[in-house]
């Protein structure tokens, strides 16, 4: 209903979606494997 928001992505599948359903995609990151470290996520995020 008008609202606007700015997403982090995590995963290429994500990003893909998001950016192909018209969502504000500030950040994204992928091919982390399946069990990224907390430290891999927190420098994708922090924007």
């Amino acid at each position: 209903n008008g609202v606007e928001i700015d997403l982090c992505v995590v995963g290429s599948k994500g990003a893909a979606f998001f950016r192909n359903f018209g969502g504000n995609v500030v950040a994204a990151i992928s091919h982390l494997g399946e069990e990224p470290s907390i430290n891999d996520l927190i420098g994708s995020v922090k924007v």
